[in-house]
């Protein structure tokens, strides 16, 4: 559970809602990623390296732009420059629920849950661009 809590939780800073910007972001990265955050860090290793130094899992080049700056900026080490929750949601829903529909009528029966979630996140990248 360490990777999913802002590093203001771990330390009791104030929370707030950036904190949970944060849990987002990482959350998102994970789905997206199909792999933990963090694996085999222990309390002492995740303070150090991603509550300290800043550390955030590695994303992956063919993931879109909007996907990469959403993520990135939702697990900022400042919490004053994350984005809204406001902001996080209009992007979400309104640039994945498009892209969903369209897929999902592209799909055939033999299509895998990968290639699908693979091809939301291109036809994401298309329709930004």
């Amino acid at each position: 559970m360490i990777p999913l809590i802002a590093y203001h939780i771990n330390f009791s800073k104030d929370y707030g809602k950036p904190c949970d910007v944060y849990s987002f972001a990482i959350l998102f990265w994970e789905i997206l990623s199909l792999k933990v955050p963090f694996d085999g860090y222990d309390y002492e290793k995740h303070a150090k390296k991603v509550v300290t130094k800043g550390k955030r899992p590695k994303i992956p080049r063919e993931w879109t732009s909007l996907i990469k700056t959403l993520i990135e900026d939702g697990w900022s080490q400042n919490p004053v420059d994350r984005p809204t929750f406001e902001r996080v949601c209009k992007l979400v829903s309104g640039e994945f629920t498009f892209a969903t529909d369209r897929t999902i009528s592209q799909m055939d029966a033999s299509t895998s849950t990968r290639e699908f979630e693979l091809n939301v996140i291109l036809k994401t990248e298309h329709i930004i661009h």
